[in-house]
């Protein structure tokens, strides 16, 4: 019997639909779960032992980290449903808006924090551009040993048809076993005490960088740290 051809975007399109509808349903239970776990602490709290009061904790950081991670499934789904024409964009601009918003972060931990160059024009929609560099640079910051002041570097250079953006660190480096395994939805290298977050946000840059017909993709620098890069087109080439 012959088989039927598959149309995969139509699936995708139904998944990412399914997905977007659970991560908005769900907002409401987690909600009331968070409000009555505090209310019960703020009311009972002097009944509760030690125990109890570690219990209520669990739940309410539970309960907070999955409405984290809806948030940014959500997020995910609307690369594509959501996403606006790829125009001639300043990167640099962007680039600017995202370290202005970075700025007080950036000022706490005392990072070092260099734009080589001008960043050029590309085609790119602006508000997912601004998302895939804001991701990049916040995980810079965040995956850093505590003991040492950030060191990150942006630049961007030519790579035939396609412009060539980076984003090198001397932090945390990631096992090359891991190097494709990172950009999966949900997909963690470390305990959450260690590093916070959903595991999310790597997956939302490569869904932006497909949608853009681009590549991403991460390398372990020989002096030590990494360099996330992704490619996207220039406005001539277009």
């Amino acid at each position: 019997m012959q088989e039927l051809p598959v149309n995969t975007d139509h699936y995708q399109r139904e998944m990412e639909e399914m997905a977007s509808i659970v991560s908005h349903d769900l907002q409401e239970p987690l909600r009331m779960v968070i409000c009555f776990t505090e209310l019960l602490e703020k009311r009972y709290g002097q009944f509760l032992d030690a125990d109890g009061h570690e219990y209520v904790r669990y739940a309410n950081d539970g309960a907070k980290r999955m409405r984290s991670m809806l948030d940014d499934l959500r997020e995910y789904t609307r690369i594509t449903t959501r996403g606006t024409e790829l125009v001639p964009t300043d990167s640099q601009s962007v680039l600017r808006q995202v370290i202005q918003l970075l700025d007080s972060k950036i000022q706490q931990l005392g990072a070092d924090l260099a734009v080589l160059g001008k960043m050029p024009m590309v085609m790119a929609d602006q508000k997912q551009l601004y998302i895939l560099f804001k991701q990049l640079l916040d995980n810079a910051l965040k995956f850093y040993p505590r003991e040492r002041k950030p060191e990150i570097q942006i630049g961007a250079e030519e790579q035939g048809r396609f412009l060539r953006f980076f984003v090198r660190d001397k932090g945390v480096t990631i096992d090359s076993r891991y190097h494709q395994q990172i950009f999966r939805v949900f997909s963690t290298l470390h305990a959450k005490n260690e590093f916070a977050g959903t595991g999310m946000g790597l997956a939302i840059c490569k869904k932006i960088i497909e949608r853009h017909g681009g590549q991403i993709g991460v390398n372990n620098l020989k002096e030590g740290g990494k360099e996330f890069y992704f490619t996207l087109k220039r406005p001539e080439d277009n």
